[in-house]
């Protein structure tokens, strides 16, 4: 179990200010990397100092609640679904989040589902999508993992792992 913040692990969000909570509990927002580690709002390195930091990080859990980002409200999977650029998906539309009580599927229990039948879900570091055949469709990871960054949810696990907090650990809203 790592047990250390790396900057691998929170670079894709430093893009759309991630906001930190330092050792001494104060919320500040990281503007940039450089080799040294990362710049704060005022614009002071901070030093491989990645271990005295918590980035405050969506759970993955609110990948299937409303969410608000830049004051719209979306589901994030279905967001993620109606972004994919694969061309089966992109003739889909009306997608809709889909709750399923199949315990076989725990992975699965949450997707969005489009009214022609695919399914879109999140798998462990990974989207999937079929049709009620079981076809796989091509989607592309990358661009949804940046989405994914921008929306600050943590994929990484980092809450889990100590390394981060969550969002909902604040009685203020911390994004919006």
């Amino acid at each position: 179990m790592e047990t250390k913040l790396k900057l691998k692990d929170i670079c894709g969000n430093i893009e759309y200010k991630l906001k930190y909570i330092d050792s001494f509990g104060y919320i500040s927002v990281a503007k940039t990397l450089n080799t040294d580690g990362f710049i704060d709002k005022n614009y002071s390195t901070i030093p491989d100092k990645t271990a005295q930091i918590k980035p405050i990080l969506r759970p993955l859990s609110d990948l299937y609640k409303e969410i608000s980002h830049n004051g719209e409200k979306f589901i994030p999977i279905v967001r993620l679904a109606e972004s994919s650029e694969n061309k089966t998906l992109k003739k889909c539309n009306c997608w809709k989040l889909r709750i399923k009580e199949n315990p076989l599927l725990e992975d699965f229990k949450y997707t969005a589902v489009s009214e022609t039948g695919i399914t879109f879900a999140y798998r462990k570091y990974g989207f999937f999508c079929a049709d009620d055949e079981i076809t796989n469709f091509e989607i592309n990871q990358v661009e949804l993992f940046d989405l994914l960054n921008e929306w600050k949810i943590d994929y990484r696990g980092l809450i889990e792992k100590g390394l981060a907090v969550s969002v909902h650990d604040f009685k203020e809203v911390i994004y919006s």
